[in-house]
């Protein structure tokens, strides 16, 4: 067999298994979070680390890596993932998190003299078990108290607040799992250099002129259904308990849940080490030949000749607009979609899966196969970044006419001329400040932000919680005329617009994965053969410092612009935001996108003329 397609199927391995941890990545935070007591922005930042390490050695990488033998190179980076992965999921067994045997019923929790330190140790214990308890009420309460939705008792929003203020104690600084999270992570940035910016070189110097655009649409698909895979397999391992023994009446739909996040770092890393393997043994002579300069230009000379490339700088800069525009957009599409349109978080992934990632990989099919079908030059090629650049913009701008009226968004249109005050005089002693959202409604569809706002009054011998999941509802709210609310009275008209929503990603992805093969081909074909694993490395670290690094920030402020109502943090601070305008989230999130988009508009239109 030709050794470029034994090296295209190794190479193609090691792709595959970095974006699937890549999107395993995401699944698993949350679990690592609970199970080290890591707060949201450690985590956030320990992502980020990875980047952080990208950018200054993807340059080094690509330079003297261009110089040796490019294939033992790229398996070295895959085994350094390979072996980051190993480390994070060894974190599991080098830290293990012991459980909590306390009872559920303790005599101190009613005490009169019970310090606050007892209290919240108690109830550290009780919470965290979940046998069944000999006292009816105590398990009232703490089912009352840990339920998603509040109403008017004063004991029960008590025990709430007391569980909201431990759980900022909880907070704690667990620095040593921390460290070798962040140690693994650094690394795993280091050998995500090495695939891609040595890897796509190789076949273009190996491969026939007529066939490059099929290795790399080919190469360019592996890295599509790569995160899709990685979501699947955070879908079965969160399934899992994190120990493999969870105790008795934990389910993975509890919210104290830790599913089992090692299982697939550790799994991903094994099938990393086999391709890694086979491409660091892979021999330097015979067809796959490294094209070398014949003089030892200076490294510093190497990149100011990419540099002094107009095409090339014209195509980075489409690039870091795309990069700009795109990873921050899909990083905040699920919570776009959750308040505007009320899709539930575990639908969205499932959406974005059919309908995103299905249009993007039809389109780079499509884009690959016209390429080579009207052997396009570089202006053709440019021309047609151009139009379907272009084409994607205008589909973009239509998102922010595409509205609807849905159980969630409803809070923010009926309040936003009442300035987001949902006190009433209904519920003006039911103390709901600070309240979670939990959207109910009256039979003439007005919405209340909680049940609580709603005036829904219990005592403590009442189970809320059992008595809500049999009757659907809630009964006794003084706010509304017949006492009665439900989540079923809502009204919800997004269903034909979140069906136009969707045809117009799936339309959206597909012209925008028509671009990258061409985009991909103008990239290395502007530079020397010499210096096309240097461009593609300057490429990842400019597109990463300037498009990857700032995107989510950038569009967080934008998503934030539109916050009316916030959580409040443990430190007192804003938190999470409960309620948004709706009209302001959806014009704001379009025409942020239209605005990058019309600059990767303008880089194109240059090039191509």
């Amino acid at each position: 067999m030709n050794r470029v397609y034994v090296f295209f199927g190794l190479f193609s391995l090691v792709c595959f298994f970095e974006a699937i941890g890549g999107s395993y990545m995401i699944s698993s935070i949350q679990n690592i979070e609970r199970q080290f007591r890591i707060p949201s922005k450690t985590s956030g930042f320990m992502v980020s680390v990875s980047d952080l390490s990208y950018i200054p050695s993807v340059i080094f990488v690509a330079y003297f890596g261009s110089k040796g033998n490019r294939a033992k190179w790229i398996g070295s980076g895959g085994a350094i993932i390979a072996m980051a992965y190993l480390t994070i999921s060894s974190s599991n067994f080098l830290f293990p998190v012991s459980e909590s045997q306390g009872a559920i019923f303790d005599p101190l929790f009613f005490a009169e003299n019970a310090s606050s330190k007892e209290l919240r140790e108690m109830l550290s214990f009780s919470l965290q078990n979940r046998e069944q308890s000999s006292n009816p009420a105590m398990l009232r309460m703490r089912r009352s108290a840990s339920a998603p939705f509040t109403y008017c008792n004063k004991p029960v929003n008590m025990l709430r607040k007391m569980i909201k203020e431990m759980d900022c104690v909880d907070q704690s600084d667990n620095r040593a799992p921390f460290y070798v999270l962040v140690s693994a992570i650094f690394f795993l940035g280091i050998g995500r250099t090495m695939p891609w910016c040595l890897g796509v070189p190789l076949l273009d110097d190996n491969v026939k002129r007529k066939n490059v655009p099929s290795f790399f649409a080919g190469v360019s698909l592996i890295r599509i259904f790569g995160p899709i895979c990685g979501f699947l397999v955070g879908s079965i391992c969160n399934k899992l308990y994190y120990n493999l023994n969870p105790p008795v009446g934990l389910s993975p739909s509890d919210p104290t849940w830790i599913g089992a996040w090692w299982i697939g770092f550790f799994g991903i890393g094994v099938m990393t080490c086999f391709p890694s393997i086979a491409l660091f043994c892979f021999p330097m002579e015979g067809r796959l030949e490294v094209i070398q300069t014949r003089e030892n230009k200076h490294f510093v000379r190497t990149y100011k000749g990419v540099l002094g490339t107009e095409i090339y700088v014209g195509s980075v800069l489409g690039r870091i607009c795309d990069i700009l525009a795109f990873k921050g957009y899909i990083v905040f599409l699920p919570k776009y979609l959750e308040n505007h349109f009320g899709i539930p978080q575990f639908k969205v992934h499932r959406y974005m899966a059919i309908f995103g990632v299905f249009g993007f990989a039809l389109g780079t099919v499509i884009g690959g196969f016209a390429t080579r079908r009207f052997r396009m030059s570089g202006r053709t090629a440019a021309l047609f970044v151009l139009i379907v650049s272009t084409i994607n913009m205008g589909l973009f701008f239509s998102k922010s006419f595409i509205a609807c009226e849905s159980v969630v968004n409803s809070v923010g249109f009926n309040e936003k001329h009442g300035g987001y005050n949902f006190s009433r005089e209904c519920n003006a002693d039911c103390s709901c400040e600070g309240a979670a959202l939990y959207p109910v409604c009256d039979k003439s569809g007005y919405v209340y932000f909680s049940p609580c706002h709603a005036g829904l009054n219990r005592d403590d011998n009442t189970d809320v919680v059992s008595f809500h999941l049999s009757t659907h509802g809630f009964h006794s709210c003084e706010c509304s005329s017949d006492g009665v609310v439900r989540k079923s009275l809502c009204t919800d008209t997004c269903r034909i617009p979140t069906i136009i929503f969707f045809f117009t990603v799936c339309l959206g992805s597909l012209f925008a994965g028509m671009g990258v093969v061409p985009g991909m081909l103008i990239l290395l074909r502007s530079v020397p053969p010499n210096a096309r694993s240097q461009s593609l490395g300057l490429q990842g670290f400019l597109v990463s410092l300037f498009g990857s690094l700032p995107s989510p920030i950038l569009w967080g402020l934008v998503v934030d612009s539109a916050c009316r109502v916030w959580d409040v943090s443990c430190t007192g601070g804003s938190g999470n935001c409960s309620v948004y305008d709706p009209h302001a989230l959806r014009k704001r999130y379009a025409f942020f996108d239209c605005a990058i988009t019309n600059d990767c508009c303008c880089t194109n239109h240059k090039k191509a003329f």
